[in-house]
């Protein structure tokens, strides 16, 4: 009897299993049906710009930079793209470049609180609070859930 309700238990557990996995491939395909959406315009801006985080990931920040600012090119309104490299332009320390970078990004794709975060952060980098904290706002309103939303609005309402 205890093999029996062990092997219920392994076959309810596969099927529980096997119902995830489907999930997990419902949701990836998705995200490669948005991801290709987003770079229909070109599919070598699409490559370039995973070339880059590759690179980036690698330690090549040279390259990282070379293929987005290409993928951007091919595509200027790669929003993704965009932020990715004003992302590892701030991490240089190319401030203003990574600015106008997410500025890029947030014209693209008005609503990409990620983005808004990022030109808020870069925007108090370089201790232009008032436009910090004018993007601050917008993640605020955007998401009103992102606790770090409200952590950087706090934090930038007080200077």
């Amino acid at each position: 009897m205890d093999a029996a309700i062990r092997h219920e238990l392994v076959g309810s557990e596969r099927c529980a299993f096997l119902r995830i996995v489907a999930v997990f491939s419902i949701i990836f395909s998705l995200a490669v049906q948005t991801t290709s959406a987003q770079n229909s315009e070109s599919p070598e801006a699409a490559l370039q710009h995973q070339q880059g985080l590759a690179a980036f990931r690698n330690g090549d920040v040279t390259a990282a930079i070379q293929h987005l600012r290409r993928a951007v090119e091919l595509h200027p309104s790669d929003a993704a793209a965009w932020n990715d490299l004003g992302v590892i332009q701030r991490k240089q320390g190319q401030n203003e470049e990574a600015i106008r970078s997410f500025r890029s990004a947030v014209a693209s794709k008005p609503d990409f609180v990620n983005a808004i975060y990022n030109l808020a952060l870069a925007c108090e980098a370089r201790n232009d609070l008032e436009h910090a904290a004018e993007q601050a706002a917008r993640i605020v309103q955007l998401s009103p859930g992102l606790a770090r939303g409200h952590l950087l609005y706090g934090r930038l309402s007080q200077n």
